[in-house]
């Protein structure tokens, strides 16, 4: 066996082994890395372990795999291993039930067990570092669901390398949109652009192989249900309105029929509204403050505006909506202007079922749109493009990318890949558990209290309380006491 090194780590108060070799390739300057999963340490100075696969064995470098000595024999009747199981079985479970495990197998299926094994990792919350990733896999039921996995640091970066191909990322979005256009058949979207800063560790080159520090993300949320649908990054000097335009009619070819669009606030310029008018594209934007016409209207508008019968019903009343149909930059757009009752309140706020919209007093916000909108879906169309910031939650100046490793266009296409997968199926439970009152990030910490042990070749499970049976009830999910592991 090549020359390496054994690897220790604890999960639980359990200590678990791996053994790392380097092995040079012809034709390649850095060597590759391979790990042997041990399995558990039973005695470090004799090289005892104890895994699923192999019960108790020795193992060392100039030998291999061997039989243990006597005195470790009657160990195989004692529990193995003791693993997180509740919240990764449940995370399973509910994509079967949801129809999308398919998409993501069909994604990559030669490492679908890695790409499942780190959705896990991501939905769980079990750290932001990859580094992490490793640990959890080997102390938990993700080791035995997805045994093909591949959750080393230096493995996984190679595998967002693949994920983030082109060939890839079209193939993953074409079974998506399928998945999604199955199930409804018109859509309101959101669009919205953050801007990225890449962490010196992480730079794009431009065609010009020049390093460009900053990109942008469009991203694109159905309003219906919340689900994600849809993004691409693009470069800080591509223009947003063309790419925006291409993206809409890659969509259509998907069957993705799109009914309004909501653009962030940045896309506002006089600019930007002629050329929204040119592609004919029909959209929503919030006007700036800074702007003449927000001005404008805020002066004719706003001291009749206690006169205006049309209120938004689902506001119980307390704003009211003036819309006004004007020429602006040559073609006819809607001004929806939005005040205070009377201007009285200090503040009105909506609860968060109502989209958190704060109006103080003498404020106003205006929207414009090429489009006559109801009232009642205006607030529900606009203030819902929240739930992109919520769902995607990119902090501009907190992304982490691979640390010591080569960090390009794929490595970044496949970490955002991997975000956005993890997005699309939080949200999926999320309108799965809407009538269990209960969020998915609770549903996973009442499941984590769920241990398994590991005996035989068995898993053994506690008893399950009231909760957690009501909640596989409504499902119609059964969960055994003895698993038997294949």
């Amino acid at each position: 066996m090549a020359p390496g090194f054994f690897r220790y780590q604890s999960k639980n108060g359990v200590e678990y082994g791996t053994f790392c070799v380097s092995k040079r390739v012809p034709n390649q300057k850095n060597p590759v890395h391979e790990s042997i999963y041990l399995g558990r340490v039973i005695d470090k100075e004799k090289g005892v372990f104890q895994s699923k696969e192999r019960g108790i064995y020795c193992f060392n470098p100039e030998k291999g795999f061997f039989d243990v000595p006597a005195e470790f024999k009657n160990l195989n009747s004692v529990p193995e291993d003791a693993i997180d199981f509740g919240d990764y079985w449940i995370v399973r479970q509910l994509l079967d039930k949801s129809g999308y495990i398919d998409v993501i197998k069909q994604t990559l299926p030669d490492h679908q067990d890695t790409l499942l094994s780190l959705l896990n990792f991501k939905l769980l919350g079990r750290g932001a570092a990859y580094s992490n990733a490793f640990d959890d896999y080997i102390s938990s039921y993700g080791r035995i669901l997805y045994p093909e996995a591949k959750m080393m640091s230096h493995q996984l970066s190679d595998f967002c390398i693949q994920l983030g191909l082109e060939k890839t990322w079209r193939q993953f979005f074409r079974l998506h949109l399928n998945f999604f256009s199955k199930r409804n058949n018109e859509h309101d979207i959101l669009i919205d652009n953050n801007h990225l800063s890449n962490r010196i560790n992480c730079f794009l080159l431009n065609n010009n192989y020049k390093i460009n520090n900053k990109m942008k993300i469009i991203y694109i949320t159905d309003r219906t249900s919340n689900l994600p649908l849809y993004y691409k990054f693009i470069s800080k000097n591509e223009n947003d309105l063309l790419a925006l335009k291409s993206t809409i009619n890659e969509l259509s070819t998907d069957n993705i029929n799109i009914d309004n669009i909501v653009l962030d606030v940045n896309y506002y310029s006089t600019s930007n509204i002629i050329r929204l008018h040119d592609l004919s594209v029909p959209y929503l934007i919030k006007v700036p403050k800074n702007m003449s016409i927000y001005k404008e209207l805020v002066r004719q508008n706003l001291p009749d505006m206690n006169d205006v019968a049309n209120q938004a019903n689902d506001l119980q009343q307390d704003f009211l909506v003036k819309v006004i149909r004007k020429i602006h930059l040559n073609n006819y757009v809607y001004f929806y202007i939005i005040t205070n009752v009377n201007n009285k309140s200090k503040e009105n706020k909506l609860d968060s079922n109502k989209k958190n919209l704060k109006l103080s007093k003498n404020n106003v916000l205006i929207l414009v749109s090429n489009n006559k909108i109801k009232l009642d879906e205006l607030f529900q169309l606009y203030f819902a493009k929240k739930i992109i910031k919520k769902n995607f939650n990119i902090e501009k100046n907190k992304f982490n990318c691979f640390n010591n490793f080569k960090n390009n266009e794929f490595v970044l296409n496949g970490h955002l890949m991997i975000s956005f997968i993890s997005n699309i199926v939080y949200v999926l439970f999320r309108n799965m558990l809407s009538n269990v009152n209960i969020s998915p990030t609770d549903l996973f910490s009442l499941f984590k209290t769920v241990k398994g042990s590991i005996m035989n070749g068995k898993i053994y499970i506690k008893d399950l309380d009231k909760k957690e049976k009501d909640i596989l009830k409504h499902f119609s999910i059964l969960l055994d006491n003895i698993i038997s592991i294949k």
